[in-house]
C-alpha cells in the first residue's frame, strides 16, 4: 500500500486535516500539513535506510520545543521522493510522536530519489542561519555570539567558557538561541563602536553587560562606561585594569583564545560589582568560568524531568526500529 492511500485511511474520519493524494511523481509541496503524532507514525514507515540513524538528543531538542510551544513551521520541509521513501524529517517526525502532540509542517513529495544526496549535506548551518530559519529577522553575527557566551555561561557550568563548541556538551543548540532570542530581544541592544574602542570584542562585551545586568543594571552601566572613557580611575579599578588588559592583548602578534577576553570582562565585572580593586588581571581555563554571583549557576546535570524524557525519547526510537 502507498503512503499516500494509508495517509488517506488514516485522515479520512479528520476533517480537519487535508488529505494527500496517490500521485507520487508530481512535484509538489503541500503547506502547512497538519501532523498528529498517528500521521508522523505512517509517515515514518517509510524510511527505508537511506536516512542518516536518528539522533536522540535531537529529537529530544525538537520534543521540548513542541511541549514548550515553540516549534517553528520553517521552509525546511518533510521530504519524500517518487517512490514514497521518507529522505528527510524523520527526527522531526518521530519527535512529534515522542510528544503526542500535533504541529504543522510543510511535507514535499515527488523528488527525485537522487536528490537524497543532495539533501542535508554540505556546510553546516550557522548559528545565524539557525536563527534567521527559526523566525528571528533581527539577527547579527554579534547578536547571535552574545547569546551563545550567555547560553554557555548558564548552561556549562565551571567549563561553560572554554569548552570546545565541537565537543557534545558544548553545542549550543539555535532553537535555544532563538527562544533566548525571542523572549530577551534587548541583548540586540548592546554597545557597538564603544567596545571596539578597547579592543573588547562585541558578542563578549554585549553578553557580559547583559549578565551584568541581571545582577546589578546601575553598577553594570557604570562599570563599562567607566572602561569606554578611562578617565579618573585609579590604577587598581577593576574598568581600568580591563581596558589596559584588552589593549595589551591586542597589542599582541597573533591570535588570542575566544575565551580569554570573557573571562577577563567577567572577573573584572565580578570585582566591580563587589566593589573590590584588582592588583592583576590574568585568567587560565585551569581558573574555570569566573561567576558575577555565588551560586549563579544552572546546575548541568540533566534533572529528573530531563532524565525521562531523554529515556522516553530513546524508548520511542527502539519501538520504531528506525
Amino acid at each position: 500500500m502507498l503512503l499516500a492511500e494509508e495517509v488517506v485511511e488514516e485522515t479520512t474520519n479528520q476533517a480537519t486535516e487535508p488529505t494527500i493524494t496517490d500521485d507520487w511523481t508530481t512535484r509538489r509541496v503541500e503547506v502547512q500539513r497538519v501532523i498528529t503524532p498517528e500521521l508522523a507514525l505512517v509517515m515514518l514507515k517509510r524510511v527505508i535506510g537511506k536516512n542518516r540513524k536518528l539522533s536522540p538528543s535531537k529529537v529530544y531538542e525538537y520534543v521540548k520545543l513542541i511541549h514548550r510551544g515553540e516549534w517553528k513551521d520553517t521552509a525546511e520541509s518533510i521530504k519524500f521522493d517518487a517512490t514514497g521513501t521518507l529522505v528527510d524529517g524523520a527526527n522531526r517526525l518521530t519527535a512529534i510522536v515522542a510528544s503526542d502532540e500535533t504541529i504543522t509542517n510543510d511535507v514535499a513529495f515527488g523528488l527525485p530519489p537522487s536528490a537524497f544526496v543532495y539533501i542535508d549535506t554540505g556546510r553546516n548551518r550557522t548559528a545565524n542561519n539557525g536563527m534567521e530559519m527559526n523566525g528571528v529577522r533581527q539577527y547579527t553575527k554579534r547578536t547571535t555570539g552574545a547569546i551563545t557566551w550567555i547560553l554557555r555561561y548558564l548552561t556549562l557550568g565551571s567549563n561553560g567558557l572554554s569548552v570546545q563548541l565541537g565537543q557534545h556538551n558544548g553545542k549550543v543548540d539555535n532553537a535555544a538561541r532563538t527562544a533566548f532570542f525571542e523572549k530577551q530581544p534587548e541583548i540586540a541592544d548592546g554597545f557597538g563602536a564603544e567596545l571596539k574602542s578597547i579592543h573588547l570584542p562585541e558578542s563578549v562585551g554585549m553578553a557580559a553587560y547583559w549578565l551584568g545586568c541581571q545582577v546589578n543594571e546601575v553598577k553594570t552601566k557604570e562599570f563599562f562606561e567607566g572602561a569606554f572613557s578611562g578617565a579618573n580611575l585609579n590604577a587598581e579599578d577593576p574598568r581600568l585594569m580591563l581596558r589596559t588588559a584588552m589593549q595589551n592583548i591586542a597589542a599582541r602578534p597573533g591570535k588570542i583564545r575566544p575565551d580569554v577576553p570573557m573571562a577577563l570582562t567577567l572577573k573584572a565585572l565580578r570585582a566591580y560589582l563587589d566593589d573590590k580593586t584588582l592588583t592583576t588581571l590574568r585568567w587560565k581555563p585551569s581558573n574555570g568560568t569566573p561567576r558575577l554571583v555565588d551560586g549563579f549557576n544552572i546546575p548541568t546535570e540533566d534533572t529528573a524531568e530531563e532524565k525521562a524524557g531523554r529515556a522516553h525519547v530513546r524508548s520511542v526510537i527502539a519501538s520504531l526500529g528506525v
